[in-house]
């Protein structure tokens, strides 16, 4: 029969019976006579609270009816099965636990990979429009570029046609040159005589003092004077009278 099935050894973990032998020792605390026998080849210490003992004595306990004692091993026996079931559970709910842990800090490092992704992105728009704006700038430049080309391009052909022309017109300017070379070679006695004739009259122009009604005359003959000398010298005449000049615009006129 057994006891209480709150008293029970707590080396061989099993309830007292009334045939068993109880010894306690200095702390108080029991257990069957051989447990502690045992206990003590090994160790002078309680098993319960380490606290040291020498002696041991033994106790006598009352015993309740049979019934009771029952009542309270199947009560006994539910609790460690609950508490084995919880046991249990809790081991589960440990394993669930670390799962789980371990899930958060892959989702943690799933955000913070996101986050970054996020800032990168970000900064590829960025990069993506910069690279837009000057995409747009360099188009803009090749255009300007192509005008410039095709502008060059256009004068380069008009200096080609000018040039191809050139040749034509210096031979144009040779003949043109060349003629008036004759014309003057066959006119040179001639003028020479007339400018002699004139170079007579203006010096005594020179000598001669000044008329407002001979002036007019004397001006248009001295231009002559000056155009033979410098055809005859080959120079560009440097001086032409008022009167001379108003009588070509008259003619002009007519």
């Amino acid at each position: 029969m057994e006891l209480s099935p709150g008293a029970f050894c707590s080396i061989c973990v099993e309830c007292f019976t009334a045939s068993d032998s109880i010894y306690s020792i200095a702390c108080g605390h029991v257990f069957h006579a051989q447990c502690i026998k045992n206990w003590k080849l090994q160790s002078r210490n309680c098993p319960e609270c380490r606290r040291p003992f020498h002696s041991m004595e033994r106790v006598f306990l009352n015993v309740e009816d049979d019934s009771k004692i029952q009542s309270h091993a199947n009560e006994l026996k539910k609790l460690r099965n609950e508490l084995h079931e919880s046991e249990k559970k809790f081991a589960n709910m440990q394993k669930q636990y670390t799962v789980s842990e371990e899930k958060v800090r892959e989702l943690k490092k799933l955000r913070d990979k996101l986050h970054e992704s996020e800032k990168k992105f970000v900064n590829m728009q960025k990069q993506y429009t910069a690279s837009k704006e000057t995409v747009r700038k360099l188009e803009k430049q090749v255009e300007n570029v192509k005008r410039n080309e095709e502008a060059l391009r256009k004068k380069k052909e008009s200096k080609q046609k000018e040039n191809s022309d050139m040749p034509e017109t210096c031979y144009r300017m040779c003949g043109d040159m060349k003629t008036c070379t004759l014309v003057q070679d066959q006119l040179g006695p001639h003028l020479y005589e007339d400018y002699s004739d004139m170079r007579t009259i203006v010096e005594i122009q020179d000598q001669l003092l000044p008329d407002p009604y001979l002036d007019p005359y004397l001006e248009n003959i001295e231009w002559h004077y000056n155009v033979v000398q410098n055809v005859l010298f080959r120079k560009q005449p440097s001086f032409i009278p008022r009167n001379l000049c108003a009588g070509s615009i008259e003619k002009q006129a007519d």
